[in-house]
């Protein structure tokens, strides 16, 4: 669970240095191509897994422009 505290830490960092505003994740990381694929799986599992989208100081968007 290594990666989802490293995760956890840099959100919480960003929004310490942005004064608590909110923070955008935008992924243009294809979900159904090759090692893409995988990485955009293992990132979901991170973001589920640590809750990171609980509350609402993290928005996330995927657009997968393949």
């Amino acid at each position: 669970m290594e990666a989802g505290v490293a995760m956890l830490k840099h959100f919480e960092s960003l929004s310490e240095d942005y004064m608590g505003g909110p923070v955008v994740i935008l992924n243009l990381i294809s979900r159904n191509k090759g090692l893409e694929k995988t990485l955009y799986q293992r990132q979901e599992i991170v973001m589920t897994d640590t809750n990171l989208l609980r509350g609402d100081n993290v928005h996330y968007y995927h657009f997968d422009f393949h």
